[in-house]
């Protein structure tokens, strides 16, 4: 069995045409589709950058986006992950502390906690769970943190392990 997460940079590359989009959607709807998680706040993040994108620009685009995020949802394509508490102080510290020591954004940190210590976390090898980003300091505080990552704007495919 293997899980996926996905930054809200790599979501959004799942329904609009920008630089490598093409390439996580060709992983994530291959010969094997796949599906993944995504957090509560990567979800309200993703909606966030498809309002930048197209909201005073071109506002039926921007409808649409959102639409098609929102049904990778409904499809359990991808789906939302808060085994984290966000409430909880130590939850709060760890976070605080992983974006200080990488020079990353609490909801970045929240991630890599989540990836860490969520329901996902005791796989493996090649079970390990991928992590999916198109944020070059994000991938690299992760894979500082030991957590499995494809930066998608570097590589064609995930690592194998």
């Amino acid at each position: 069995m293997k899980f996926t997460y996905f930054d809200a940079s790599a979501a959004v590359k799942l329904v609009t045409d920008e630089s490598r989009s093409d390439v996580v959607r060709n992983y994530f709807n291959g010969p094997m589709p796949k599906s993944g998680y995504i957090t509560g706040l990567c979800f309200a993040e993703a909606l966030g950058v498809v309002k930048r994108k197209f909201w005073k620009s071109d506002e039926e685009r921007y409808h649409r986006t959102s639409f098609d995020l929102l049904s990778l949802l409904n499809e359990r394509r991808l789906r939302i992950e808060e085994s984290i508490d966000l409430s909880d102080y130590e939850t709060f510290f760890k976070a605080q502390k992983l974006a200080r020591d990488h020079g990353i954004d609490l909801s970045d940190a929240l991630q890599l906690l989540t990836i860490k210590h969520g329901p996902h976390s005791p796989f493996v090898a090649e079970s390990k769970t991928l992590f999916i980003t198109a944020d070059k300091d994000l991938a690299n505080a992760a894979q500082k943190e030991n957590v499995r990552v494809w930066n998608c704007m570097l590589t064609d495919q995930p690592p194998d392990r």
